[in-house]
């Protein structure tokens, strides 16, 4: 069993520690300091927390009523040893939650035939099938009435008609599925400050270059002025495309959630690579990523041309490269009131060389801390893949800084057209009678603040 290790934490270290942190982290950190101090959080309402392992949600959705009675008294038994509670107490609470799990599989379940019935109405009316677009018509009202019913949220105006960039768009049940998932597991719909841009081709903002300065002036002298010089930047959405294998109507139609499942994870993955690339990489002359910029460069020595010759001076050299309001503290704030925080940005193979750096046979880098806390130097890391692993002699594979201020626009709406010939994955769609499916969508990044992030780059 594992022991909880006490500590001494005063309140001071605790206000300094929540401090150093931005408010919706600071609940976090709590829990975090009430661990250290060998304390168990309690639940809401002094309910007891039930966890189900995977094992145990396959066997509870496998449709057999005898192993969801198992899982239940399996749960009770756990809760009743953990909590130190009656039988009777422990099975009430272990039912609610197998309930709560089967009321969300069932809801899935649902939510898959939905989707189904709107991409299959969409496929016959992208193909003029008769009746098609009364169907289509139809599939739209029931999704509309359920996600009304279940999210209170009213179906948008457009759903009912072609959309104007071409096809249709997609079901928002769906398309909320693969958002959630992309903002989850990727990082610039999670990090970057998201501008929506409805109906808009181009939006120009001011971009501060030159700001106003502070000066001393002895009695009746005149005072020396400063000059805010401002330039522009815009957002101007670009598409981005997923294309889906090829697969019969009669399946989608049937709404098999396996076939669900997949169009989804082939649009999260699809669509979340490519937006991390263009963020950090640009993409097909289209995108200008970060990795393109100029200002704020920090070489490594004369020499030092490999990844893995990488050490803790140059990722001081990056945070020192920035002044102190990007990289906020208790003694400074953010910058022009943008939230968020500084991460270290690189690709896996960067911090495997920093965790191997030891002398006289000992790390340098507290393996356990960081693996913990996953902090260096007091900042959080990521783990970019799209960032060089590999770079040649005199390129930028790493960067320091708060995405925050790279403002993603987007245009709300996957937007979904249909192909019948040609070949996709090398099926022909004409021949065999399957089909495919395209979507789109419109993004672009825009840095706001040049001098927000450094980047590391290897030696000449």
């Amino acid at each position: 069993m594992e022991t909880a290790i006490k500590q001494e934490v005063s309140p001071e270290d605790i206000a300094k520690r929540l401090t150093e942190l931005p408010p919706e982290q600071r609940a976090a950190e709590l829990v975090k300091v009430a661990k250290e101090m060998g304390l168990k959080p309690e639940t809401a309402a002094g309910e007891p927390h039930i966890e189900l392992s995977d094992d145990q949600f396959t066997r509870l959705f496998s449709g057999m009523k005898e192993e969801a009675a198992k899982v239940v008294k399996e749960a009770a038994g756990e809760a009743e040893r953990k909590y130190n509670l009656n039988p009777s107490d422990a099975g009430y609470a272990a039912e609610g939650v197998v309930a709560t799990a089967l009321r969300r599989h069932a809801l899935k379940r649902d939510e898959d035939k939905i989707i189904g019935k709107r991409f299959a109405s969409m496929v016959k009316a992208m193909a003029n099938m008769p009746g098609a677009h009364d169907q289509y018509k139809r599939a739209v009202e029931e999704e509309g009435k359920h996600m009304q019913r279940h999210y209170g949220v009213e179906t948008r105006a457009m759903s009912l008609a072609d959309d104007t960039a071409g096809g249709y768009l997609a079901p928002e049940v769906w398309e909320t599925r693969v958002y959630e998932s992309i903002k989850k597991h990727n990082l610039a719909r999670k990090y970057c400050t998201l501008v929506e841009m409805t109906g808009t081709e181009v939006k120009k903002f001011p971009k501060l270059t030159t700001g106003l300065s502070a000066y001393t002036r002895t009695e009746g002298a005149a005072g020396t002025p400063s000059q805010v010089v401002t330039s522009q930047f815009s957002l101007a959405p670009k598409s981005l495309t997923v294309l889906s294998a090829p697969f019969s109507l009669e399946l989608l139609e049937a709404a098999d959630p396996n076939v669900i499942e997949l169009l989804t994870k082939q649009a999260v993955i699809a669509f979340g690579i490519k937006e991390d690339e263009a963020l950090f990489i640009g993409a097909d002359s289209q995108f200008t990523g970060l990795m393109e910029n100029s200002t704020n460069n920090v070489s490594m020595d004369a020499g030092k041309t490999a990844i893995t010759n990488i050490n803790f001076d140059h990722l001081f050299d990056l945070e020192n490269e920035l002044e102190e309001h990007y990289t906020p503290d208790e003694d400074t704030e953010n910058s022009g009131g943008i939230g968020g925080q500084a991460f270290y940005w690189f690709h896996r193979n960067a911090y495997n060389a920093l965790r191997k750096l030891k002398g006289d046979d000992q790390y340098h880098m507290d393996i356990q801390t960081m693996i913990r806390d996953r902090k260096i130097q007091g900042y959080g890391f990521k783990r970019v893949p799209n960032l060089p692993s590999a770079p040649a002699a005199a390129t930028r594979f790493g960067i320091f800084g708060n995405l925050s201020y790279v403002w993603m626009g987007h245009r709300p709406g996957i937007r979904t057209t249909m192909l019948q010939e040609g070949n996709v994955g090398g099926v022909n769609l004409a021949t065999t009678g399957q089909y495919a499916l395209r979507w789109i969508e419109f993004v672009d990044f825009a840095l706001v603040d040049d001098e927000s992030l450094s980047y590391l780059k290897t030696a000449a």
